[in-house]
């Protein structure tokens, strides 16, 4: 498939864009002309075309406004939808404009392509209702470019003082609806001046699923309470999340949101997971390759102390950043007693005062 940016407002592709776009304006939205054409001149048209071929298959338009890109129109002729043409051309738009905070887009709910947009891993992050005079709902969805700066980042007075827990859809649901005590504890206020308790993007996709927009909008509302773990490379949460399918396949939608939220924590660098899932707490020494700890809200709480003291060192993998750490371990101490110790120091002091400390490195 090759992609042409459409600039030219009189030339035959920019005509054949228009014309596509006019033939499906009732799912579109009405654009005029002359909206099109400054789309164009912006060169904010992109055509996908079939190799050897210049039938349009389908074009995307978008706009750019305070460092975002939203998504105007995605458009697909009848005959062709059944291809991935349009899954092609989003995964363009995302190679070719991450110097922007990342992308969004506004969807009918009754167009029912929710599929789509999650396997583009955008998030449904709020729903409103529609400008036609049906007021039909719409969700609107969002994917984040991934850049390491500050805001990305958790802050040195976190790393150093907090502990890095995710919690899962069902203890988040807990907390919501109030249903079980073991994870009601996690909002006691002493347990909040000790933990930061983060939520993975995949609990937006969950929220989507509620059956009711009153659902949907409370369980947003208390997202606010939580914060969201960042987003880091998308090809290595791709590279987990498939190595977590082959060990656990996933049968429910449910199974698959799990494990994005165990792939969205490991390559964020959390420490701890917190789940009531059973068959995720029967296999959680399967996850200390990836340092991540999977614990019962119970579990959580009267293992603190011991949590607070492994969180005063730098977590295993500094979230938004490439550094890593690694403890000392009897395992592995002959060999950091080789590489870091002084010419005149003895090597049991050496080995005696840096047990369970931790490497850093990059």
């Amino acid at each position: 498939m090759i992609f042409k940016i459409i600039k030219n407002p009189k030339s035959k592709a920019y005509n054949e864009v228009v014309a596509l776009g006019d033939k499906n304006s009732k799912t579109l939205g009405f654009l005029p002309h002359s909206a099109f054409a400054k789309y164009a001149r912006e060169g904010k048209i992109i055509g996908a075309y079939p190799n050897g071929s210049k039938e349009l298959i389908g074009y995307i338009l978008y706009r750019v406004s305070y460092n975002k890109v939203t998504i105007v129109h995605l458009c697909i002729p009848e005959e062709h939808r059944k291809g991935n043409t349009a899954s092609k051309l989003v995964r363009h738009l995302k190679e070719n404009t991450t110097q922007y905070d990342g992308i969004r887009l506004s969807c009918r709910n009754d167009y029912k392509i929710d599929r789509l947009w999650e396997s583009l891993n955008f998030v449904p992050i709020k729903e409103k209702p529609g400008r036609g005079k049906e007021k039909l709902a719409l969700t609107v969805w969002w994917y984040p470019h991934h850049h390491n700066d500050l805001l990305s980042q958790i802050s040195d007075y976190e790393l150093k003082n907090k502990i890095v827990a995710v919690i899962d859809m069902n203890v988040f649901l807990d907390i919501k609806d109030e249903r079980e005590e073991e994870s009601l504890a996690l909002k006691s206020d002493w347990l909040l001046s000790e933990a930061i308790l983060y939520y993975t993007r995949e609990i937006h996709n969950e929220i989507n699923r509620g059956n009711s927009s009153e659902i949907k909008k409370s369980s947003r509302k208390l997202l606010n309470y939580f914060t969201e773990l960042p987003f880091k490379e998308e090809q290595e949460f791709k590279k987990i999340l498939e190595k977590l399918e082959h060990e656990f396949p996933a049968i429910s939608k449910n199974d698959k949101s799990d494990l994005k939220h165990l792939a969205y924590s490991i390559i964020g660098g959390a420490q701890f997971f917190i789940t009531r899932d059973k068959e995720l707490l029967q296999s959680k020494k399967f996850f200390t390759k990836y340092e991540l700890k999977i614990y019962r809200p119970s579990e959580f709480i009267t293992r603190l102390d011991e949590n607070i003291q492994v969180s005063k060192y730098k977590p295993q993998r500094l979230i938004g950043t490439n550094i890593k750490s690694q403890r000392i371990t009897s395992d592995n101490i002959d060999y950091f007693t080789r590489k870091f110790l002084k010419p005149d120091e003895k090597i049991n002091h050496f080995q005696k005062k840096n047990q369970e400390s931790f490497i850093i490195s990059t």
